[in-house]
């Protein structure tokens, strides 16, 4: 594997630490000048290193950039899928709700049994011609839901939660249009 020097990273000016939990070990930066993010682990886990890239390479293709580690961390790093987050969308429309509700239960069809499992808002981009990606692969991994059914529920109650209100309305609409 590669070594990581966290020392040398920290030098660098053109990295912004985003976002940090404490309670998970992790945080991220963004490299402005190559619009890469860089997810840092305070913890190594061999088997989740190893098969983790793997498996965004190949339900996430062009996603994955690369991965060090030392023997007590790791760093995996991801481009920067460009649009706007879905929570800050400003087209929620019933309709538009609904291509991205579909979007999803599709995306859950394509990677079935493994899913991306964290479909809060907040991991959904919208690309700037308006198509929803994903973006955060931390706990993709095959499902331990038992069925397609349950990671459905699973997006409708995470959306409902992230968006609220236009949510609830949305789903009134669906249920009265399909």
């Amino acid at each position: 594997p590669l070594v990581f020097s966290y020392t040398i990273f920290m030098l660098n000016k053109h990295m912004e630490l985003i976002k940090s939990a404490a309670y998970k070990k992790t945080k991220v930066y963004y490299d402005a000048i190559n619009k890469h993010y860089i997810k840092h682990y305070g913890y190594f886990d061999k088997d989740w290193y190893d098969e983790h890239p793997k498996l965004v390479d190949k339900y996430y293709p062009g996603n994955f950039v690369s991965k060090a580690c030392t023997k007590d961390s790791m760093t995996i790093t991801f481009h920067e899928v460009e649009g706007e987050p879905f929570s800050r969308y400003h087209m929620y429309t019933n309709e538009y709700f609904d291509n991205v509700y579909q979007w999803l239960l599709k995306d859950i069809d394509r990677t079935w049994p493994y899913t991306h499992g964290d479909y809060g808002v907040g991991n959904i981009i919208i690309t700037p011609n308006g198509t929803p990606a994903m973006i955060d692969f931390e706990t993709l991994s095959k499902t331990r839901l038992l069925t397609k059914r349950k990671a459905h529920n699973k997006i409708h109650s995470r959306f409902l939660k992230g968006i609220g209100k236009p949510w609830h309305y949305y789903t009134i609409w669906r249920d009265k249009n399909v």
